[in-house]
């Protein structure tokens, strides 16, 4: 952009700058309309892709798109959702087809007028050529083309903000300064802040080249460093490396800063840890060991040194800022609620990938051979180290425990009674009573918070005892006995 203007010519008492925004554009764009224009695009520039595809995968993203606010969901009817990651995308092939109708195309009233028009999504640069007066009769007109567009609008003979661009005319020309908005705050990163030293002190020397970038002149660099020198001051930065860090934008060549760079691949290995303090001592044993496999025989080529990168660790705000309100919580955790809102808060649900679902007592509450009991905690498929109940079809019960995934105890059973392995009274009874192996349903009763390796073990298999107990599934049941043993363990 900056090369665009710098290169304009400017007619003083003549032409008007003039910047425009869309109020709201994501939200008030029609989606019938996006995606017809996004079939006329593909045509338009023969772009080779299954077209027919990507515009039914384009609608089911416009029109699904679901929104939960506290307990109630809904889905979003019109425009764009702001946070998709094709908004961008379908706002600019929108906002292109109103170009080519209302802007660049012969036809359009005011055309003649318009020497130049630069837009970045739903911000606007143009030149105006023809007057005070027929400039706000376009501004009028712009208005009233497409109803779902409300466009406002600054105007001037000297300067306009664009982005973070101060556009202003000098000797019939137009330069650039840079643009900070009045209720910017200093939000750059603290020096003190936990993250790698390098990008620590790169950060001041990448201001100070994007400030000797947006200025046209020097003496506006000058001023503008000024200023962003005090925000690094206010965010503990040290002296020397911010005096160093002006000295060298101050002289960087300009034109170098606005020639686009060509991305090059480098086929080079990358070690990628999570940032820590022992991320300089990592570093040092890798760059001390590397010859070790270049003295490899069977390489043929000497391998160089990887470079290093850094993820982002867990920060304070991560663990404690979240984008909704959990109201119930278990021992493991928050409990996300489904979408669905009879989700149930506590009790066995469904993990909905694995066949044993299809199999789940639910429900918060569970009655049998009179006693009913009520569930703590909400359980899945893969909870761990609990106590389980399986009701036959013919009415009975059988209560069983594992450290495992109770999704793996469940399919063992299955497949005991498919393989006519009868090594437990449940699958004696399945094969004398000729059930089919899906022909049960379970739920789990309890689950066990203590590891095995600390009695877990022992207090697991004592409230399994507990449960055949007060279940009664040894009297009117399947479990051949109570294993008294296991409750004085």
């Amino acid at each position: 952009m900056i090369n665009i203007v710098e290169d304009l010519e400017f007619v003083p008492n003549r032409d008007i700058l003039v910047t425009m925004d869309i109020t709201s554009l994501y939200s008030n764009i029609p989606i019938d309309e996006a995606i017809r224009a996004t079939d006329q695009f593909i045509d338009k520039h023969n772009i080779d892709c299954p077209k027919s595809f990507v515009i039914d995968c384009l609608y089911i993203v416009l029109t699904e798109n679901i929104i939960e606010f506290g307990d109630s969901i809904y889905r979003q009817l019109r425009g764009v959702s702001m946070g998709a990651s094709v908004a961008p995308s379908i706002a600019n092939i929108y906002m292109s087809a109103f170009e080519d109708r209302f802007i660049d195309n012969e036809v359009a009233p005011f055309f003649e007028s318009i020497s130049h028009w630069s837009r970045y999504i739903d911000d606007i640069f143009f030149i105006w050529t023809n007057g005070n007066d027929s400039l706000l009769e376009f501004l009028e007109w712009i208005n009233l083309t497409d109803e779902n567009l409300h466009f406002t609008a600054q105007h001037s003979t000297s300067q306009v903000e664009f982005l973070d661009l101060l556009i202003r005319e000098n000797n019939n020309k137009l330069e650039v300064d840079l643009y900070v908005k009045s209720t910017a705050r200093n939000t750059l990163l603290h020096f003190s802040s936990f993250h790698p030293k390098s990008q620590r002190e790169s950060i001041p020397f990448s201001q100070f080249l994007r400030v000797r970038r947006n200025c046209t002149n020097l003496a506006d660099y000058d001023k503008q460093a000024s200023i962003i020198r005090k925000k690094f001051l206010e965010r503990g930065y040290p002296h020397r490396l911010i005096r160093s860090s002006y000295k060298r934008a101050r002289f960087f060549d300009r034109d170098a800063l606005l020639t686009p760079k060509e991305q090059t691949v480098k086929d080079q290995l990358v070690c990628v840890t999570t940032h820590s303090t022992l991320n300089e001592r990592i570093r040092q044993i890798i760059n001390a060991s590397w010859h070790l496999l270049n003295c490899n025989p069977t390489s043929s080529e000497k391998l160089p040194k990887p470079l290093f990168a850094f993820k982002r660790n867990k920060n304070l705000k991560d663990k404690i800022v979240h984008s909704r309100f959990n109201t119930n919580i278990s021992n493991n955790g928050p409990i996300q609620r489904s979408l669905l809102n009879n989700l149930p808060v506590r009790g066995t649900v469904k993990c909905s990938s694995c066949k044993s679902c299809n199999n789940i007592i639910g429900g918060e509450e569970f009655t049998h051979n009179g006693y009913t009991t009520k569930a703590n905690d909400l359980w899945n498929c893969n909870t761990t180290n609990v106590i389980y109940f399986i009701r036959c079809v013919c009415g009975l019960g059988y209560v069983g425990e594992t450290c495992r995934s109770i999704q793996v105890r469940i399919t063992e059973h299955r497949s005991a009674i498919r393989t006519h392995k009868v090594a437990a009274p449940l699958v004696k009874h399945f094969l004398e009573e000729n059930h089919k192996p899906e022909d049960f349903q379970w739920r789990i009763l309890e689950k066990i918070r203590t590891p095995d390796s600390k009695g877990g073990c022992a207090i697991r298999k004592k409230r399994e005892v507990f449960w055949i107990f007060v279940l009664n599934t040894y009297r009117i049941g399947l479990n051949c006995d109570i294993p008294w043993e296991n409750a004085i363990m």
